[in-house]
């Protein structure tokens, strides 16, 4: 379980399971930001409150990147094989950061793990 874990971003099993758990840990992994994906345009914050406002003032999309921020389009959620327009980024109020419903960042958590996976 701690190579699976590792191979999608995650220090540690421990640490892939308290964030599928539902806990805002202060480092997020690099899943939500894999390779190819730095040809989208991205704003990177150091801290939540600045990237939480920038996303209420523009819109978008807050996800966690080890310990940053970044606010992203429609394009790059599409980049990491899931459905801007899924009913759970609505649920989430478009924050996987601090999600106002855990829930259903767990189940968007599930889809980008099921998209991330080898096939096989």
């Amino acid at each position: 379980l701690s190579v699976i874990a590792r191979e999608l971003g995650f220090s540690s099993w421990t640490h892939a399971h308290h964030l599928l758990d539902g806990e805002n840990p202060s480092d997020f992994g690099t899943l939500l930001c894999p390779p190819g994906s730095s040809a989208h345009w991205n704003i990177w914050c150091a801290s939540y409150d600045e990237a939480r406002r920038i996303r209420e003032e523009h819109g978008g999309f807050l996800l966690g990147y080890r310990h940053q921020f970044l606010i992203t389009d429609r394009h790059f959620i599409e980049h990491l094989g899931l459905d801007p327009d899924d009913e759970d980024w609505q649920r989430i109020g478009r924050d996987w950061v601090r999600p106002a419903d855990p829930h259903a960042r767990r189940r968007l958590y599930g889809r980008l793990i099921e998209a991330t996976a080898p096939a096989g």
